[in-house]
């Protein structure tokens, strides 16, 4: 029987509240939410367009050629924990590998690679890592790379999240309550229409859907059709940020912060987090306008008609997925949090032209996911209650 080994890492790095009854609108309807505050921004220049083709974590196995033979290969492939997957305490490590010569070592890292939590020699390929009192939870990236005899590597990466935390000491009838409340308003999530799971990068450790969507427009007499790539919490995740934002507020939970703060989730975004992709609105009831998002911001894209009534191509719906970002606007969803309520949280320098914005909204966003804190919604009940 192989002997076990342990790696541990010490890292070094006006609407109605949750109580009230409010009608759900309809899913096509122009005014199914309120408008989002970001829409109207003047919004000045991104340096985030490179998020939109970083590659997926899940990246497929590498294959290495010899130098002296074509058809040598080294083949790996981290195989658990899964991708996506949330872990804690001591986790096993498993890869399974294969070369056309011997394989010499599989090697194991944490940090996207940036730290090496050791190696195995034999198959089958485990270690175990210990994350408990060690790493940080949140998103981790574990890579496995594998080296056969002669040299030649071969590398595969997933990417998990590590839950040490303690648990949950939210008031649970509270919970229960907003819970309720955000379940009987689903109707209010309009870009929810034929949906696929899908991916995008940066966002392995989250489940996303891509839908395409369709809503009423005043100014055609007809309805207009986008695509949106959205990580829409469930209800009860909604209600967990929230009330923990109304504790941390106070040091306790006041009814009337929660309902405030379920309201302005409702009246920004509906709950809905576009990661790319078009938010249509109608701000003024003039007709449906087109609004980018990126990482829950809205952005311009290079190139491509901004807050405009046509109807855009199936070609200039990727665009505006991928395209390179010109502008970047204020307001971060779901809550319509602004660079000044997050840097008064955190300390953390928000870039003159926003520049850096969409990528710390996506990561406090991340972050928060499958947790109890959504800084973001606590940077804007700190700021407005």
């Amino acid at each position: 029987m192989k002997a076990r080994r342990h790696a541990t890492w010490l890292l070094g790095i006006v609407i109605a509240g949750c109580g009230a009854e409010v009608a759900a609108p309809s899913a096509d309807a122009a005014d199914a939410t309120a408008p989002s505050a970001d829409a109207a921004d003047a919004i000045a220049p991104s340096a985030d367009a490179a998020d939109a083709t970083a590659p997926s974590a899940d990246a497929a196995d590498a294959t290495a050629p010899s130098a002296d033979a074509t058809d040598a290969t080294v083949t790996v492939r981290l195989t658990a924990p899964a991708n996506g997957e949330t872990v804690s305490g001591a986790v096993t490590i498993r890869a399974t590998a294969s070369a056309t010569q011997r394989i010499a070592r599989v090697e194991f890292f944490s940090a996207g690679g940036a730290y090496r939590l050791g190696e195995d020699r034999s198959a089958p390929y485990t270690l175990e890592w210990v994350t408990a009192g060690f790493v940080p939870d949140g998103p981790q990236r574990l890579r496995v790379v594998a080296s056969d005899t002669a040299g030649r590597q071969a590398m595969h990466e997933v990417e998990v999240r590590v839950r040490n935390a303690p648990a949950s000491t939210l008031p649970p009838d509270e919970v229960a309550r907003v819970t309720s409340w955000f379940e009987s308003r689903r109707g209010a999530r309009y870009m929810e229409r034929d949906c696929n799971t899908t991916t995008y990068p940066e966002w392995d450790a989250v489940p996303l859907r891509r839908c395409r969507y369709r809503v009423s427009d005043s100014y055609s007499g007809g309805t207009r059709w986008a695509e949106v790539i959205l990580a829409n919490a469930e209800p009860e995740q909604l209600a967990r940020w929230v009330v923990q934002a109304a504790q941390e507020r106070r040091g306790r939970v006041q009814r009337s912060d929660t309902d405030a703060i379920c309201a302005n989730i409702l009246g920004q975004s509906g709950g809905q987090f576009p990661v790319a992709g078009v938010v249509y609105e109608d701000m003024d009831g003039t007709g449906q306008r087109i609004y980018p998002f990126r990482n829950g911001v809205a952005v311009r894209v290079e190139g491509l008609p901004f807050a405009t009534r046509e109807q855009p191509s199936e070609s200039q719906m990727v665009a505006y997925r991928t395209g390179a970002i010109a502008y970047v606007g204020r307001y971060a969803r779901i809550a319509g949090t602004l660079p000044e309520a997050w840097t008064a949280l955190t300390g953390a320098r928000v870039d003159a032209d926003r520049s850096n914005w969409p990528a710390i909204v996506a990561r406090a966003y991340r972050d928060a996911w499958g947790n109890d804190r959504n800084a973001l919604i606590v940077a804007w009940a700190r700021a407005n209650l």
